[in-house]
């Protein structure tokens, strides 16, 4: 591996690995900002420098479920591939997929058809079958030292600038590119609302719950990520200065609850406005 690519040292040498002796199935792994869509592209890139690719993607949260899946294996066993062509069967997010879907995918997985290697990526592995996760070789994105980050950016790692971009990312590589880029998407657009919230009154913060329920874009899940990412960042930020970070660790505090709050399915409107007002 080069240095096109900000990695983990331990995350290059086990891109060598898989490239050395590609498995029939890989579990791409990290959050939301860890650089997983160019950490694949990366990986395809370095495959298809020996072999030949065709490469089928899919996203499980835009309409992919059990149909789709069960399609896919019916089109699969029909197109034979030469000896030197290999097929990639990518699924994003596919964590998103049901117990159902996971079920129709593990039967693929079972029998892989002949040259044919799915990459799942994920943000976590909590939501897929362990049935699942025992035929698929890991490759876990992890955050980056700051000494190779800022190598890597060409900066001092005690700059302000350098400072900022890794604290906000939390050694994240995804996002620390974006940052340092100075590019625009959709994690610093919820790094910039978490931003205006926590700089807000109680009052205005309440009055903006309905709208981020409602967008699109920024959902409470996703905001709730940004706001912890910006408590920790200024939380970094007042130990490196030597002063009081209570309020910000008490934050996160609040703000993992609320997450945990989410995944039990409870109601988001009800979690944002309690965190609001601890906040």
């Amino acid at each position: 591996m080069d240095s096109e690519i900000l990695l983990h040292p331990n995350v290059a040498k086990r891109f060598q690995q898989i490239l050395v002796s590609l498995p029939h199935a890989i579990l791409l792994m990290g959050p939301l900002g860890s650089g997983k869509d160019t950490a694949c592209a990366y990986l395809l890139e370095e495959m298809s420098k020996s072999i030949d690719l065709s490469v089928h993607s899919y996203d499980a949260a835009e309409d992919f479920g059990i149909d789709e899946i069960r399609g896919l294996w019916q089109e699969l066993g029909r197109k034979q591939l030469t000896s030197s062509m290999y097929r990639i069967v990518l699924i994003k997010q596919a964590d998103q997929l049901g117990h159902a879907s996971q079920n129709a995918l593990l039967k693929q997985l079972e029998e892989p058809p002949q040259n044919t290697i799915f990459i799942l990526m994920v943000e976590s592995a909590g939501n897929i079958l362990p049935t699942i996760t025992s035929r698929l070789t890991t490759l876990q994105l992890l955050p980056i030292p700051k000494n190779i980050a800022a190598t890597y950016f060409g900066m001092h790692p005690t700059s302000s600038d350098f400072f900022k971009i890794y604290n906000l990312s939390e050694g994240w590589p995804g996002t620390m590119v974006t940052l340092a880029n100075n590019e625009s998407n959709s994690i610093m657009d919820d790094i910039n609302i978490a931003k205006t919230v926590l700089s807000q009154t109680v009052a205005h913060r309440i009055a903006i719950v309905d709208s981020i329920i409602k967008s699109k874009e920024s959902t409470p899940e996703r905001i709730l990520s940004a706001l912890i990412k910006t408590c920790y960042a200024a939380m970094r930020n007042c130990i490196d200065k030597n002063t009081n970070y209570d309020k910000w660790l008490l934050g996160v505090e609040v703000l993992e609850k609320a997450q945990i709050d989410l995944r039990a399915k409870t109601n988001s409107k009800i979690v944002l406005t309690d965190v609001f007002l601890s906040l």
